[in-house]
């Protein structure tokens, strides 16, 4: 696979955090040539700050200017203890689900966690994410108060996730930014992806401690559904250091059968998702996933093609990595592109649910003359972004 323009040392030093172990002198080499005011906010963007000050700590923490060295520091430690908080308030969780006979099923975030890192700290998250079925419901709200969890009194946001695939988040009660959503199907009813949650169920494994009673996905379901949740849930726009860092997990575990998950992808006609997502990880965060693979999934077939939709995605999830789009309508269009909902799907993913994208979010009816003005305002962000994105490159 092309490997496409070069990264900034910014975006390499960061994303590098989220693939494969790195070398103390590979993060030494990146750290005296980075910007740090950009290192700490594209950090701060992708929850990766912690990680990113214990790579440091093992290999360059000394060449850090000390603003930074401290700002990192201070928010390692925060995220750090809001993590084993996290972890030990889904032990006593899981407890209560198992005391009252409720099958839980941990997912993303959650799941990941539990198979390698029961701290929480190498994946950093906001929420926790389990799955029941419809049936235990209310038996497992009750488990959940019981655990300490705080029913959300919102009844707006009630009446919006009614019949959703969870529930409104539930809050902790000692650090209200922390949730937990309680799922009771992995998509949202008449999704476009032909994924089996009882599939999901049958081939599901016992978590380790110290999440006894809990279920995780199978290798390939977790990342089958980490890969729809990116690129489709989220238009690939966020949480790409998160998913690339789950990716890179489960591929590390060696649990991963690359042809049982390919099947299973196109089962789900989740292709074009799970292939974006994997080709970015591999892109960023140098996640080894089999070139093989990628050339199964490849959506669209034109190589340039493919590598200058790369290029205006990771100038989307990195501020700073390349010309913006110049319009949501643009970005819209690029996503259907690499995505082809047209095809594969019924309709056109997140970009058709949340009004900052949505079709009917253009602008109030404007003269023709102030529409002109507009757009030629508007050139030289235009002329950047395909001269630098859409125009292949050395």
């Amino acid at each position: 696979m092309p490997t496409g323009s070069a990264l900034s040392p910014e975006c390499r030093l960061l994303f590098r955090t989220a693939g494969p172990g790195h070398r103390a002198d590979e993060i030494v080499e990146l750290s005296r040539t980075v910007e740090w005011p950009r290192v700490a906010f594209i950090a701060s963007q992708e929850v990766a700050g912690s990680a990113l000050w214990r790579a440091l700590e093992r290999g360059s923490a000394a060449d850090v200017p000390a603003p930074f060295a401290e700002l990192l520091r201070r928010q390692a430690l925060v995220t750090d203890f809001r993590m084993l908080h996290l972890s030990r308030r889904l032990q006593r969780t899981v407890q209560e689900f198992h005391a009252r006979g409720v099958p839980v099923m941990l997912l993303k975030g959650s799941a990941i966690g539990a198979l390698t890192d029961p701290s929480f700290r190498e994946r950093p998250m906001n929420d926790l994410d389990v799955l029941v079925r419809r049936a235990d419901v209310d038996r497992a709200c009750g488990a959940l108060r019981e655990a300490a969890w705080q029913d959300n009194a919102d009844p707006l946001l009630g009446e919006l996730l009614k019949d959703h695939r969870h529930l409104p988040p539930f809050t902790d009660a000692a650090v209200p930014d922390l949730r937990l959503e309680l799922h009771v199907a992995l998509m949202p009813p008449g999704d476009v992806f032909a994924i089996d949650d009882e599939e999901f169920w049958r081939e599901a494994q016992p978590a380790p401690a110290p999440f006894e009673g809990a279920l995780v996905p199978s290798a390939e379901h977790l990342l089958l559904h980490a890969c729809t949740h990116f690129a489709w849930s989220h238009a690939m726009r966020f949480g790409a250091w998160r998913t690339m860092r789950l990716a890179n997990a489960l591929v590390s575990t060696g649990r991963l059968d690359w042809e049982r998950f390919v099947a299973l992808v196109a089962r789900a006609g989740a292709g074009s998702s799970c292939y974006w997502t994997l080709r970015l990880a591999r892109r960023l965060a140098g996640v080894e996933v089999p070139a093989a693979v990628l050339d199964r999934l490849a959506t669209p077939r034109r190589a340039w093609l493919r590598e200058a939709l790369e290029r205006s995605f990771i100038a989307e999830i990195v501020s700073g990595e390349g010309p913006p789009s110049p319009s949501l309508r643009l970005s819209r269009f690029l996503w259907r592109v690499a995505i082809r909902p047209g095809r594969a799907h019924a309709d056109g993913g997140q970009w058709d649910h949340d009004p900052r994208w949505s079709r009917d979010a253009a602008p109030a009816v404007e003269s023709s003359p102030r529409r002109l003005l507009r757009h030629l305002r508007g050139l030289r962000s235009w002329w950047g972004f395909a001269t630098r994105t859409l125009v292949a490159r050395d």
